[in-house]
């Protein structure tokens, strides 16, 4: 008994506590029926509790592991549109014979995640996750699955900083969709609501339908393919004495909770650019 009670002596103080908690539960769910149950009952829930939240967490991770592999199938998608292809087929004769019926694709794409993003001053800017190791270059464009994010400014080996679409400096080449449209403009930002872009130097003879056209890349550039999708018309108007309207286009893309990015790889670029600087030389 001296020895027993020389060892509590010795044992801490909040330790023996709890040895002794323990003991006391212990013997009371054992002899009493009622108190049993509930401990059981108890003991069910916060079991639950935890692995509810374990199975949340664990469906976090793999709705993140859905989302990067249906970026990767979007941009292989992407790639297999006709509009991202070149065709090289010819007309030789009055016949139509054809030459050469291959298609080239010139338009690639690199996923990416962003890993930071601003839109609220009045020169934003992206980081992605890729740089001069994955293929990056300056003055490649940077889309999503819903619109246009902007053009990759700064290459580093991992990384890229893009100047986003919400920059006063940022003009992107766009259009009003449909046969019968075929107008287009730049398509620009004034600073303020990150939601909304302006489409500019639409003369004023043209017929816009508010909240029906959809406004979307020319592809009169390298850094876009044609007919990506920016968003539709929100507002205009023709302000006194404009030859041009005044058109407010509501972003597709939720510029404040972008994650994921294609960066737009067009293979013919350099050849384009190149021509048209000596073009621009003779001028």
């Amino acid at each position: 008994m001296n020895t027993f009670l020389q060892l509590l002596n010795r044992v801490n103080s909040r330790v023996l506590f709890f040895v002794l908690l323990f003991v006391s539960l212990f013997l009371i769910v054992r002899n009493n029926e009622a108190q049993g149950k509930i401990f059981l009952n108890s003991a069910g829930r916060v079991t639950g509790f935890f692995g509810s939240g374990a199975t949340a967490i664990g469906s976090y991770f793999n709705l993140r592991r859905e989302n990067e592999k249906l970026q990767h199938e979007i941009s292989v998608l992407r790639g297999q549109l006709a509009k991202d292809q070149y065709n090289t087929q010819v007309s030789i004769d009055t016949l139509q014979r054809v030459l050469d019926s291959t298609r080239i694709q010139i338009y690639k794409y690199i996923e990416a995640t962003v890993v930071n993003n601003s839109v609220d001053k009045p020169k934003n800017y992206l980081t992605l996750n890729r740089g001069r190791y994955h293929g990056v270059k300056e003055n490649m464009g940077v889309i999503t699955a819903d619109g246009v994010l902007g053009v990759v400014r700064y290459v580093s080996k991992y990384y890229c900083i893009v100047m986003s679409v919400l920059h006063t400096d940022s003009r992107v080449s766009a259009q009003i969709r449909g046969v019968d449209k075929g107008f287009y403009g730049s398509l620009v930002w004034r600073g303020k609501d990150p939601r909304f872009m302006q489409l500019v130097d639409i003369p004023k003879h043209n017929k816009i339908s508010s909240k029906e056209d959809v406004v979307e890349t020319t592809g009169f550039s390298t850094y876009y393919p044609p007919g990506v999708t920016i968003g539709k018309v929100f507002y205009h108007s023709i302000p006194p004495g404009s030859s041009n309207h005044l058109i407010q286009v509501k972003l597709n893309t939720n510029m404040a909770n972008v994650r994921y990015a294609q960066i737009v790889v067009n293979v013919h670029a350099d050849e384009i650019n190149q021509l048209e600087a000596r073009a621009k030389d003779e001028q």
